[in-house]
């Protein structure tokens, strides 16, 4: 069925109620247009390019694969969230802690990083000072990690990702099907 868009209903789930007085009334919320809002603006992704690939392939395939297709000289893979002021998709090298200078190495996926991950020998995770992760999301065919899987990155498959070059910016959808992410569509 089609949702209606710009609307948002509020539903109290510990109460089992929308809010109001009378719970069979529900409170329905016209939500208008915020042009300040990235996710708002339009045609922020167009055009799309479909590759017909999973996130098996590395970041080399992926690469020539762009080279080909758009003609791209020295194409460049940037993931994860394009706003300026959101952090979005990253691969955590490292974490520090500011004050004592104590670095661990991670080389994962950032929403993989546990308390537990970043905790120095002694203490118990999550009451240690803070660390700072050191991250990428950006890949050049010079980069170490141009061998790395997509999926070793945290790219998953049907993401959105930009290939850049000198000359042009596109961006690549990896693969199409939804049976690469949902078993049962």
């Amino acid at each position: 069925m089609p949702i209606p868009g710009g609307r948002k209903i509020y539903y109290n789930g510990l109460f089992h109620n929308f809010d109001v007085e009378d719970p069979s009334v529900a409170t329905v919320t016209e939500l208008g247009l915020n042009t300040a809002c990235f996710c708002h603006s339009e045609d922020r992704f167009e055009p799309i390019t479909v590759f017909e690939i999973t996130n098996a392939c590395t970041v080399a395939d992926l690469l020539d694969l762009a080279e080909y297709q758009f003609g791209m000289k020295n194409p460049e893979l940037i993931f994860g969230t394009f706003h300026t002021s959101s952090q979005g998709r990253r691969f955590a090298l490292k974490a520090t802690c500011p004050s004592t200078g104590f670095t661990v190495d991670l080389y994962k996926p950032a929403h993989q990083v546990r308390d537990i991950d970043v905790t120095r020998p002694g203490e118990t995770p999550g009451e240690g000072p803070e660390m700072r992760l050191q991250t990428l999301n950006r890949i050049d065919r010079s980069s170490a990690f141009c061998g790395y899987t997509l999926h070793a990155l945290g790219i998953p498959n049907l993401d959105i990702v930009k290939i850049v070059d000198e000359l042009q910016e596109q961006y690549v959808q990896i693969g199409q099907s939804l049976h690469l992410v949902f078993q049962q569509v």
